[in-house]
C-alpha cells in the first residue's frame, strides 16, 4: 500500500496491536457461522423428498465447509493485509529516521569542518599580525603577504585584513623614524636620508602595503570588477609614499589628515560613497584624472604643495574645497559638477613654488583651471560657491565658470608668498 503522507513515529505508535482474543474470537465466530450454516442447510434438505435425502445433505455439507473456508480465507487475507501495511509503514518510518540521521551528520561534519577552518584562520591572522610587529623588516613582509592570501582564500575576513593593513599604514611614520626630503625630482623615487638600516627597511615594507591595496583593488581588464570588491579604506593620520589607487574601486575612503609624500594618484579612481580627504597634505603633484566620487568628496582645509589635476573627473554628489591651499595649478577641465561645490576661502599659496616649478616654465603663479567644465542648472536649493574671482553663468550645455577678474592681481588676502622659496639659483 502506499500514502503520499509520511507516518509518523506517533502515528505507528497509536496503531491498535492484536491480540491472541481477537483471533480465538474470529475463530470461534467462524466455527459457529459454520454450525449455522450446517444445521439451517440440512434442516432446509430433511424437508425435502426422501429419496433425495442423503445426496441433498452431502451436498449441504460441503456448501456449508465451503462458506467456512470463504470466512476463514476472508479473515486470513484480513491479517495479510493488515501485516503488509504495518511491515511498509515501518519501512518508511525507518528510512525517514535514517534520512534524518544522516542530514543530522552532515550537519555535524559541515560544522566541524567551519570550526577547524575558523581556527586555523584565527592561528595563520594571529601569526600573520605577530609578524607585524616584529623587528625585522623581512618578518614584517611575511606578514603582509599572509594576509594577503588569507584575504584571497576567505573573503568573509577580508574587511578585516584591510583595516589591519590600514592600520600599519597609520602608525607613526615621521621625523621619529625617517627624514623625508620635501623635494622630489620628477619621475623619482623619494629620497630618504637613513639614521639606520631600519629606517629603508620600514619603507619598503609600507610601499608593499600600499601595494598590495592598490593590486587587489584595482578593476580587471575583464569584467571590471577588483579582486577585493565592498571594501573600505580608513587612513586617516596616515604617511603615504609614492601612493596609487590607480583604477580601482573602493566603497568608502578616509583619507583626513593624511599626508601625501610623492606623487598621489588617483588616475580612473572610483569611490561609492562620500570620500574624505580633510585636512590632508599633498607634498607633490595630486593627480585624479577622470577620477569617479560617486557619494561626493570633501578637500575642506587640505593643502596642496604642487599641482592638483582633477581633469575629466565625475562628481555627482558636493564636492567641498572650503578653506584648501593650492600651492599651483588646479586643472578641473572637463570636470562634470553634479552636485554642490564650495570654493569658498581657498588660498592660493607660493610657499612650496621652489627652483623645479622655475625651471618648468617660468613664473607662472598658482591659478584654476576649469575649461569646458560640466555643471548642471541648479534647482534653487543648491549652494554653488565658485573660487575668489570666479562666476558662474549661463552657458550651452548648462552653467559654466568664467573668470571675473582675469589680469588683475589676486589680492594679497588670497595669496601667502615665501620669496625665499622662489629665488631662482644658476647652478
Amino acid at each position: 500500500m502506499s500514502n503520499d503522507k509520511e507516518p509518523s513515529s506517533d502515528e505507528l505508535a497509536a496503531l491498535p496491536v492484536l491480540s491472541w482474543r481477537w483471533v480465538a474470537l474470529a475463530v470461534v465466530l467462524v466455527a459457529a457461522l459454520t454450525v449455522v450454516a450446517v444445521w439451517s442447510l440440512l434442516s432446509f434438505v430433511r424437508s425435502g423428498a426422501d429419496t433425495a435425502q442423503v445426496a441433498t445433505e452431502l451436498d449441504a455439507l460441503r456448501t456449508a465447509l465451503s462458506l467456512t473456508l470463504g470466512a476463514g480465507g476472508a479473515i486470513a487475507l484480513w491479517l495479510a493485509a493488515r501485516r503488509q501495511r504495518s511491515t511498509e509503514l515501518q519501512l518508511r518510518e525507518n528510512a525517514r529516521i535514517a534520512k534524518a540521521v544522516r542530514a543530522h551528520e552532515a550537519a555535524v561534519a559541515a560544522t566541524n569542518e567551519f570550526d577547524a577552518t575558523e581556527r586555523r584562520v584565527t592561528e595563520l591572522y594571529t601569526t600573520a599580525v605577530e609578524q607585524l610587529g616584529s623587528s625585522a623588516a623581512p618578518v614584517r613582509l611575511g606578514g603582509l603577504y599572509a594576509l594577503e592570501r588569507l584575504a584571497q582564500q576567505h573573503p568573509e575576513h577580508r574587511q578585516t585584513i584591510v583595516n589591519v593593513i590600514c592600520a600599519y599604514l597609520r602608525m607613526p611614520f615621521g621625523e621619529e623614524r625617517q627624514d623625508l626630503t620635501d623635494q622630489y625630482l620628477q619621475g623619482q623615487e623619494p629620497c630618504v636620508v637613513d639614521k639606520d638600516k631600519s629606517a629603508s627597511e620600514e619603507l619598503q615594507v609600507r610601499l608593499t602595503a600600499q601595494r598590495i591595496l592598490e593590486l587587489n583593488l584595482r578593476r580587471s581588464d575583464v569584467d571590471q570588477q577588483p579582486r577585493w570588491t565592498d571594501v573600505s579604506l580608513d587612513l586617516r593620520g596616515a604617511t603615504l609614499v609614492n601612493f596609487s589607487l590607480e583604477q580601482c574601486t573602493v566603497n568608502e575612503a578616509k583619507f583626513s589628515n593624511a599626508r601625501f609624500v610623492g606623487t598621489a594618484t588617483f588616475y580612473e579612481a572610483r569611490f561609492s560613497t562620500l570620500t574624505w580627504f580633510f585636512e590632508s597634505a599633498f607634498d607633490s603633484p595630486a593627480l585624479f584624472q577622470r577620477c569617479m566620487f560617486d557619494g561626493g568628496v570633501v578637500f575642506t582645509r587640505a593643502f596642496f604643495s604642487c599641482v592638483l589635476v582633477m581633469t575629466e573627473a565625475t562628481i555627482d554628489e558636493a564636492a567641498f574645497f572650503f578653506g584648501a591651499t593650492l600651492g599651483s595649478r588646479a586643472d578641473f577641465s572637463r570636470t562634470s559638477f553634479n552636485g554642490d561645490f564650495n570654493f569658498g576661502e581657498v588660498t592660493l599659496s607660493t610657499a612650496h613654488y621652489d627652483d623645479f616649478n622655475l625651471a618648468q616654465g617660468g613664473w607662472d603663479p598658482p591659478h584654476f583651471q576649469f575649461t569646458d567644465t560640466t555643471i548642471p542648472p541648479t534647482d534653487g536649493d543648491s549652494e554653488r560657491v565658485p573660487p575668489y574671482g570666479w562666476a558662474l553663468t549661463s552657458g550651452e550645455k548648462g552653467l559654466r565658470l568664467l573668470q571675473t577678474d582675469e589680469g588683475e592681481p589676486v589680492p594679497e588676502s588670497r595669496v601667502l608668498t615665501q620669496t625665499a622659496k622662489c629665488e631662482h639659483r644658476d647652478e
